[in-house]
């Protein structure tokens, strides 16, 4: 942010930080953007609103001078934080600019789509590109997501936490009884803006004040006490003065306001400004106290690493039960090939989540671009090469043997044709999605990845609770990364909850609004207790799924089907009016029948991205069986799907589906294929003899092409 306009604006902002009554400047912007009727949740234009990033900078600034509390007028205090406004939205445009300025069209003259496309990866991969989405992206978390993650993140080492820093569930408490009382003060004014109070003495308490608040919540705790609520203070706070923070000077920088975020205003009174700060340092600062600690830096590493695979793991526990395997080996005789952090399983699908505790840097904060790409080659590359590898293992022709962390043999009883890769990280990791876009070297055939830290990881479980639900998600997700972009992975979350995670057939690519992950904050703090719950149209869970859906997994479950995952994913990429369609013509179809005694069926294609569906209803099952697999492998081809799920059943039975069929292979053209089809579409009954010569080319034509593979291989072998 260093260049000559920003410097400038940063530099004015400074200026207008430190003048005297700037205090109640700050304190009046944040009762006003913070605070808001919580019907407005998911409505709320942040756009308009100073984030919570842009509040520790001003407050960062503050607190590089003594603070003067001197009184202002209202008009004063209204006209500088206009300007303050307006120079902060001046500055994000700038940022938001920079990328765009590095793209003029001239430099596209000439070029191949190739060459365009390269020069669109080298500038969105400058750190300048960065800045705006690393400063200006949501928080990553919600404020009870650090607070009740930093004693799993620190399990291990209590005894350092007691002899050097605090027990981090009193921290944790201290937080809520801090955020309580402000929370009140500034519902006075809500309830009668008679009795509202001045914006300073809303966010602001003494330390008896903390401490009663306290007691009041927490009546019973003996940890509850002046020193505890002392030590607290004393870690968490920041006495503005001119020997203060006198290094920061930008964004990325070290700000103390944002690791010690209650700023000390007088010798007994403290003020908050950004409340997530404050929880955030609770989940943070005790790593930094750690790796400073000589004689304790070479613990922290592997307690931090155990941790976070425990937490991943038990977070996971909730949807996939006994299907999740933590510290898994990959064996082979006496070897082991490979380990795995966390691993579930579904089916013959996988999820591999590998696990890092490593942070973005100051440096890379500040659009740093060979320190961003080397932070996120610990962060995340790293992850991904790991589980490329063991993907690799998993999914090739070599026996191997996999084995949880109690010596136990995982059985897969179907095998494996599919894992998709997640990397978890620690922290929250501004941009990871941007930057896995840009940076992530993944060689050709290679899958894409999926970032995302233990917060977003909690939230995501937290909605998608059923195995296949959650394992639909991240294929999707994997899928359309491409095509579909998003800021932060609870805008595609609050999306897919909302209208399912699939691409509009016809649609090149969708760019999802944060509008979006608002849904979640309004509806997930609901679920947790933290707010009532939202207006209707704010809900983002259905009552129920649809109906005809929940029945047709359901029956098509229990058959014993090997491609038992894929064909329930495929039913959950099929939309409602889809569904409810071709639920209306399956009541027809089994009434014809059991008028006629005739098989009766009807095929139609979702779409060109997804594939298509068969039914049939015929008078047995010999029938039914000769009938499902001509027409589907039939449609199939028609359509040039590469997947294709032939659902039947017989007029006698209440079930929609007894017996079902499913192909993913890849379409090939076939001139014996064409003929089927074309004698099908007439009508003609000559087409079962022309199917089974067509099948019967198909497999020549294999074996052919298999007899030449190995020839040409074994002559290579010859030559070397």
């Amino acid at each position: 942010m260093d260049d000559d306009k920003s410097r400038e604006i940063l530099d004015k902002l400074e200026e207008l930080a430190q003048r005297p009554g700037f205090l109640r400047v700050l304190a009046d912007i944040m009762v006003s953007d913070m605070f808001y009727p919580v019907a407005e949740a998911a409505e709320v234009d942040w756009r308009s609103r100073v984030s919570n990033q842009e509040a520790t900078l001003l407050t960062g600034y503050m607190v590089k001078k003594p603070i003067m509390d001197t009184k202002i007028t209202q008009k004063q205090v209204d006209s500088t934080a206009a300007e303050v406004r307006k120079l902060l939205n001046e500055l994000h445009q700038i940022q938001s600019m920079k990328m765009f300025d590095a793209l003029e069209p001239r430099d596209f003259s000439g070029l191949s789509q190739e060459e365009v496309s390269a020069k669109l990866k080298e500038a969105h991969s400058q750190g300048s590109s960065m800045v705006e989405p690393i400063f200006y992206g949501d928080s990553g978390a919600y404020d009870f997501q650090f607070i009740d993650s930093a004693p799993e993140l620190y399990v291990e080492d209590k005894v350092w936490l007691e002899n050097n820093f605090m027990a981090l569930d009193t921290a944790g408490k201290y937080y809520w009884a801090a955020y309580n009382y402000i929370l009140a003060k500034a519902t006075i004014g809500e309830i009668d803006k008679d009795q509202a109070l001045d914006p300073i003495d809303i966010m602001t308490f003494s330390k008896q004040q903390l401490l009663d608040s306290a007691k009041e919540f927490y009546p019973k705790d003996k940890d509850i006490t002046r020193v505890s609520v002392g030590k607290f203070l004393e870690l968490f706070s920041t006495e503005p003065g001119d020997n203060t923070n006198q290094i920061f000077t930008s964004p990325g920088e070290y700000n103390v306001a944002s690791s010690r975020p209650l700023i000390k205003v007088s010798d007994d009174h403290y003020f908050l400004p950004v409340n997530l700060d404050l929880a955030q340092a609770i989940y943070e600062n005790p790593f930094y106290g750690m790796i400073k600690d000589t004689n304790y830096i070479n613990e922290v590493a592997k307690h931090r690493g155990d941790a976070v695979e425990d937490i991943t793991y038990n977070t996971l526990k909730g949807t996939f039960g006994d299907k999740v395997y933590k510290r898994v080996k990959v064996n082979k005789g006496n070897s082991t090939l490979t380990d795995i952090d966390v691993m579930v399983v579904v089916g013959n699908k996988a999820i591999i989540f590998q696990c890092k505790g490593k942070k973005l840097t100051e440096l890379s904060r500040r659009g740093n671009t060979e320190v961003l790409k080397q932070d996120f080659q610990n962060a995340i590359q790293k992850s991904y090469d790991e589980a490329v590898t063991i993907r690799s293992t998993l999914l090739g022709k070599d026996s191997y043997k996999l084995v949880d962390e109690t010596g136990a043999e995982i059985t897969l009883p179907n095998g494996l044709d599919e894992a998709y890769i997640m990397c978890v990280t620690a922290d929250v990791y501004p941009a990871a999605l941007h930057q896995t876009s840009q940076y992530l070297n993944r060689e050709d055939g290679d899958p894409y990845c999926l970032p995302i830290s233990l917060f977003d990881l909690e939230t995501t479980a937290e909605y998608l609770k059923r195995p296949f639900e959650f394992l639909f998600y991240v294929k999707q997700r994997i899928d359309t990364v491409e095509t579909m972009r998003a800021e932060s992975e609870m805008a595609f979350l609050g999306y897919h909850l909302r209208k399912r995670l699939i691409m509009p057939e016809g649609a090149d690519g969708v760019l999802l609004t944060q509008d979006f992950g608002q849904l979640i904050d309004a509806d997930y703090l609901h679920r947790k207790g933290r707010l009532p719950e939202p207006p209707e149209e704010h809900r983002l869970i259905r009552d129920e799924d649809n109906p005809l859906r929940e029945r047709i997994i359901k029956e098509v479950s229990s058959h014993p089907s090997p491609d038992i995952t894929d064909i329930v994913m495929f039913l959950y990429g099929i939309s409602d009016t889809f569904l409810d369609e071709i639920g209306g013509y399956m009541e027809q179809i089994k009434e014809t029948v059991r008028k006629t005694g005739k098989t009766n069926d009807v095929s139609t294609a979702i779409g060109e991205r997804w594939g298509g569906l068969t039914y049939v209803c015929a008078p047995n099952y010999p029938e039914l069986h000769k009938a499902m697999l001509s027409l589907a492998e039939i449609n199939k081809y028609r359509y040039k799907s590469g997947q294709w799920l032939a659902l039947g059943t017989v007029p006698g039975e209440e079930r929609f589906v007894s017996y079902v069929l499913y192909s993913n292979k890849p379409w090939e053209p076939s001139e014996a294929m064409d003929e089927v089809v074309r004698l099908h579409e007439q009508g003609g009954r000559t087409h079962k003899k022309k199917l089974a010569a067509a099948r019967a080319q198909q497999v020549k034509v294999k074996k052919a092409n298999a007899k030449k593979k190995a020839a040409r291989k074994n002559k290579r072998k010859h030559k070397r």
